[in-house]
């Protein structure tokens, strides 16, 4: 509790007296209407924490609001709060003003960034010209320790089961905009690294908003397909690359599920291969009739991928944000959802994923499967990543997947804006559990067969090393 005043007591003074601020009472009100939320709202709210220590995450909330602080320190601790839960579909929004400057005309550090073994490392800069050479270890940012830089934004970011890949793979993600919303605006940007050769050097970078990013980049290149494969023939080798399975992503791409494994199924026995890949990294979303298509391809036997749906309120708070998308569900709680127990609405029909799906029977695949998997693979491609493992002729490689094996919450979020502060809390609706879960912990993700991680060093040379180790062990087996 010293730790939570002290830390309230820090943000405060840095904020400086002009700052807009929230006073005590305003941010109590708020506090107490998100732990209603969750405690009403949220599908699995005790799925990683008991009842006790999710009302801990808000007590020690209330604490730190016990002085005025401005919007952007409260939504950091917003975001902390709501982070502890471990559920990766739960988090705070910065207010909508806020958050479009950040994707537009705020300026942001121009840096991808890569976490490897707890080390932060130079992956891309996102401008036109290199001021850092690629695969550095960054040493410090701004004057503030990479350990340090870590450690608050690991705090910040939600995932399944807290677990630090899942959270690193978030920060990598969103790496500009955490470390905007958390270290505030620069003028300019001192970045300590160590270059290849062990030298260690300081490089000031000028922070530019997403769009000069964009003006210094010059044309943007051809968009690749979210669903492609490439073929090996010598090998006998295809690898499919599936980077979503957002239904909307899918469409908007003219990807079809059935039409592509229609088209690659034909392939693969044409050109006689025997490997088939399937690089799900960084994939999600929650269109789980794509991934039993996919998963149709190389099944020997009728397979099922959830097992149960629920969620515990079928009517969204009259706050929510109305969308096309929360109303098309709330029909549909409301339709084919009935109590089972109490706060628990479970499906009274067979909803996509539940029912047994049938392999293909004509010209299936029956050579080896791969998955190429990582804590950024979510939703239906970590249920894909499963399939595989109970397949029989299966393999998977990379990181634990970020979706809890047990259980996890996806699909379809609601968004609740706050009174005063415009910080937006967002929720899913629906947790799903998959059948047949492997024996692990709830919490936690599906941990690969062989765990590959990307090297440092390949870094250097835009070197895919998950993929080279993939490969190898590939030529191995032939």
């Amino acid at each position: 509790m010293r730790s939570a005043v002290l830390l309230v007591l820090l943000l405060a003074l840095a904020a400086g007296s002009n700052a807009q601020s929230l006073r005590p009472e305003q941010m109590s009100e708020e506090v107490e209407r998100v732990r209603k939320l969750v405690h009403g709202w949220h599908p699995d709210p005790y799925g990683c924490r008991t009842r006790a220590e999710v009302d801990a995450l808000f007590d020690t909330l209330r604490v730190q609001c016990a002085l005025p602080l401005p919007a952007e320190d409260y939504h950091e601790l917003m975001s902390i709060a709501l982070a502890g839960i471990c559920d990766g579909a739960t988090c705070a929004l910065p207010p909508p003003s806020w958050e479009k400057r950040l994707r537009t005309t705020e300026p942001l550090l121009p840096l991808q960034v890569r976490i490897i073994e707890g080390g932060l490392f130079v992956d891309a800069e996102t401008k036109g010209f290199r001021s850092l050479p690629r695969g550095s270890r960054i040493l410090s940012i701004d004057g503030n320790e990479s350990r340090v830089v870590l450690q608050r934004l690991e705090r910040l970011v939600s995932a399944d089961g807290c677990a630090m890949e899942a959270r690193h793979r978030a920060i990598e993600r969103d790496f500009a905009v955490l470390y905007r919303m958390v270290f505030g605006e620069v003028g300019r940007h001192m970045v300590t690294y160590e270059a290849s050769e062990g030298e260690r050097l300081t490089q000031v970078i000028v922070p530019l908003s997403r769009e000069e990013m964009e003006h210094t980049r010059g044309p943007k290149p051809p968009e690749h397909a979210p669903w492609r494969y490439v073929v090996d023939e010598d090998g006998g080798t295809a690898w499919v690359e599936l980077t979503t399975f957002d239904r909307a992503e899918l469409e908007h791409a003219g990807v079809r599920a059935a039409r592509f494994t229609d088209e690659l199924a034909g392939v693969l026995r044409k050109r006689h291969i025997r490997h088939l890949v399937l690089d799900v990294r960084g994939a999600a979303g929650m269109d789980v009739h794509a991934a039993e298509v996919v998963t149709a391809l190389f099944a020997a036997a009728p397979f099922r991928s959830l097992q149960h749906i629920q969620a515990r309120n079928i009517t969204p708070p009259e706050d929510a944000r109305v969308s096309a998308e929360l109303l098309a569900l709330t029909d549909l709680l409301r339709s084919s959802f009935a109590p089972v127990s109490s706060g628990v609405y479970r499906p009274v029909v067979e909803l996509p994923g539940m029912a047994m799906a049938q392999p293909r029977t004509k010209d299936g695949f029956t050579g080896r499967v791969y998955v190429v998997q990582d804590a950024a693979t979510r939703d239906a491609a970590a249920l894909l990543a499963m399939h595989v493992e109970r397949s029989g002729h299966g393999t998977t490689f990379g990181g634990s997947t970020g979706s809890g094996a047990a259980h996890f919450c996806a699909g379809v979020r609601m968004t609740v804006p706050l009174k005063y502060s415009g910080v937006v809390v967002e929720m899913p609706v629906l947790r799903f559990d998959p059948a047949d879960p492997p024996g692990t912990a709830e919490c936690t993700g599906v941990a690969p067969q062989h765990r590959v991680e990307q090297l440092a060093q390949a870094l250097v040379n835009g070197r895919d090393s998950v993929r080279q180790a993939v490969l190898m062990a590939i030529q191995a087996l032939r």
